[in-house]
C-alpha cells in the first residue's frame, strides 16, 4: 500500500509533464510559418516626409551655392535609405509616397519636381564614381558623411530601391529642360 500511495503522485506529475509537452510540442504546427518572422514595420508619412521629401524640397536650385546645398540634400537622402532599407521593403510605400505628396503643397511639388532629376542623378554618379565627386561633398562640409555612406555595403541598393520604389509610385516628375 505505501508503494502504491508513493507511485500515485509520481504518476500524477508524469502526466502533468507529458500533457505540458504534447501541447508546446503541437502550438508550433498549428502556427502558420509566415507568422515565424516578425513583418518589417512599415515607413510612416512623417518619416518619408522628413527624411526624403523635404531634403529635396529644401533644395534652391539655381542659386549661389545650389550644388554645395544639393550635396548636403543628397547626404540627408541617402542617410535616409540606408536607415531605413527595412522599412522602405514593407508592402504599401506607394501609398505612402502618394499620400505624402498629395499632402505637399503645390509649391513644395514643383521644387521637388525640379530639384528631384538633379540629386538623383548626382547620387548615381556619386555611387558610381565617388572620387569624381569627393571635392564638392569636401566643399559642403559634408565628406565624412558621404565617406562613410559610401564604405556602407548597403548604399547603392538602399539607394536604388528608394529611387526604384518612388518611381514606381506614380507620381509624375519630368526632368526640366
Amino acid at each position: 500500500m505505501k508503494k502504491l500511495t508513493c507511485l500515485i503522485p509520481f504518476l500524477i506529475l508524469s502526466l502533468l509533464l507529458a500533457s505540458c509537452s504534447v501541447q508546446k510540442a503541437s502550438t508550433p504546427a498549428a502556427t502558420p510559418a509566415f507568422a515565424a518572422e516578425p513583418a518589417a514595420p512599415a515607413i510612416s508619412a512623417q518619416e518619408l516626409t522628413d527624411g526624403f521629401f523635404m531634403p529635396i524640397c529644401e533644395l534652391e536650385m539655381g542659386t549661389a551655392g545650389s550644388s554645395l546645398k544639393q550635396a548636403i540634400g543628397a547626404v540627408k537622402v541617402l542617410t535616409f535609405a540606408v536607415n531605413n532599407t527595412e522599412k522602405l521593403s514593407s508592402s504599401g510605400l506607394s501609398e505612402v509616397f502618394t499620400s505624402v505628396w498629395n499632402a505637399l503643397s503645390a509649391e513644395q511639388q514643383s521644387r521637388f519636381a525640379e530639384n528631384y532629376p538633379s540629386l538623383s542623378a548626382l547620387l548615381d554618379d556619386c555611387l558610381a564614381d565617388f572620387s569624381s565627386y569627393s571635392g564638392l561633398f569636401e566643399d559642403a562640409g559634408v565628406l565624412p558623411e558621404m565617406q562613410a555612406l559610401q564604405q556602407n555595403p548597403n548604399a547603392s541598393s538602399s539607394w536604388k530601391f528608394l529611387s526604384e520604389a518612388f518611381a514606381n509610385s506614380g507620381i509624375p516628375i519630368t526632368e526640366s529642360t
